[in-house]
């Protein structure tokens, strides 16, 4: 079956009459490599070791209910406005956003009254965090390969149910909180958090936790209502355990926009309560379940992009993570990759990497070192595309999921672009369990 399935042409610039294409194709047209963990960690030694990242991770995602948590201040979170103006941003029509719009904004958030609420809360679904207080997306000159839909600019992360957060501050016109989490912030829609208060959030803190091991469950109440569906990273309080199912407390909102808790039952095989080690059983478990992930820029409609998968992909074994590849990049042991020969970098990861506890960075993309299968370095990765280049051309294959890729995924690619590989742009790995 031929690579290229369909090709498109978005756009003629007119300033040098280049061609941008997308083209598509399934991940099994570019790749023979198996898409199971299995294939990668039969080899592994078992590791039962708790680390002391595992120690902060209570401590983290609760952070933003904790009075000793510095937020951001008034000047960091209007970076949006500066970024983002009527010269680099586009629409949902992909025409240039007007001026009117951008001060539409800017007083709809509502800044003087920044850390006027300053209330703890938690989320009550699977929501995005946006940069203004709006739906509509920001895309950057989406006649350019690599931009336009997903990447939408407005979105700056997604956020679980039932995730702490701290609400600063209302919209103008009250359908949006700002709030900070343990690892992103912005503009959230008020219909998706509820009020918590001190006495709850100390009963909460206090629970023994589920960790949700499975996309897409949709959890109800006892009445067979539904209330969200779980993600992996999710931590869930306990209430109480059988043979089959796990009963936990989710979150609900009253009339008064307060919490009260439901209690829900959920089936054993999708959670645990134990943190999780680098055993070749739990990294099969977690990485054959959160490989149906979808990409998904910041989070965008339920999918994850580069970073989320990894923060996601490590939250059951209790390491927490920052939210961006660059922050990722810098935690545990850090090897620099920085000017070496592309070969070089194929001899220090195979000799200093560890399988699924070290990380490979390359400016805005981030991922895991899988090991060794016939003699190739593989990793897992939550991608969107891979870049091509016929002589001013440029264009994206698109994946649009995660994958277990070599570092020259696509290499066999008619206009495969060598400098513009995974491996050729990597620039250092972390060792993020030492």
């Amino acid at each position: 079956m031929q690579i290229i399935l369909t090709v498109i042409i978005l756009f003629f610039l007119t300033a040098c009459s280049s061609i941008h294409t997308v083209e598509y194709a399934n991940i099994k047209q570019l790749s023979s490599l198996p898409q199971y963990a299995s294939a990668y960690t039969k080899h592994m030694q078992n590791s039962d070791a708790l680390y002391a990242t595992q120690q902060n991770y209570k401590t983290s995602y609760f952070s933003a209910w904790s009075k000793n948590t510095k937020h951001a201040t008034l000047y960091d979170i209007k970076w949006p406005f500066r970024n983002y103006t009527i010269f680099n941003s586009y629409g949902a029509n992909l025409k240039p956003i007007k001026l009117s719009w951008f001060y539409h904004q800017y007083a709809n958030a509502n800044f003087p009254d920044f850390a006027s609420v300053d209330k703890f809360a938690i989320t009550l679904k699977y929501s995005s965090l946006h940069n203004f207080p709006t739906d509509n997306p920001i895309f950057y000159k989406p006649t350019l390969a690599g931009e336009g839909f997903p990447f939408d600019y407005n979105q700056n992360s997604g956020i679980d149910a039932d995730k702490p957060v701290f609400v600063s501050f209302y919209s103008r016109d009250g359908a949006w909180a700002y709030v900070f989490s343990s690892f992103a912030s912005g503009w959230i829609n008020i219909s998706n958090i509820a009020f918590i208060s001190k006495k709850d959030i100390k009963t909460y803190q206090s629970s023994k936790f589920v960790h949700i091991l499975q996309d897409s469950y949709p959890i109800k109440d006892n009445n067979n209502t539904f209330i969200c569906y779980s993600r992996i990273g999710m931590m869930l309080p306990l209430v109480a355990s059988s043979k089959q199912d796990w009963t936990v407390s989710v979150a609900l909102k009253d009339c008064n926009g307060s919490v009260v808790f439901k209690d829900a039952v959920i089936p054993r095989y999708i959670g645990t309560i134990k943190t999780l080690t680098f055993t070749r059983h739990n990294i099969d478990m977690v990485s054959d379940a959160i490989m149906h992930s979808k990409y998904g820029w910041g989070g965008i409609n339920g999918g994850r992009d580069c970073s989320a998968f990894v923060r996601d992909f490590y939250a059951p074994f209790g390491i927490w993570l920052p939210r961006n590849s660059a922050l990722q990049a810098k935690v545990g042991k850090i090897i620099s990759l920085r000017h070496l020969l592309d070969t070089d970098k194929i001899k220090m990861i195979k000799a200093k990497g560890i399988p699924f506890q070290t990380l490979l960075y390359m400016r805005g993309h981030i991922l895991i070192y899988a090991g060794i299968y016939h003699n190739r370095v593989i990793a897992l990765q939550e991608m969107w595309g891979i870049g091509i280049k016929k002589g001013k051309k440029t264009g994206r294959v698109i994946i649009g999921h995660a994958a277990y890729t070599t570092l020259d995924i696509g290499h066999r690619l008619k206009y495969y672009n060598a400098k513009k590989s995974i491996l050729h742009k990597i620039i250092s790995m972390n060792i993020i369990t030492n």
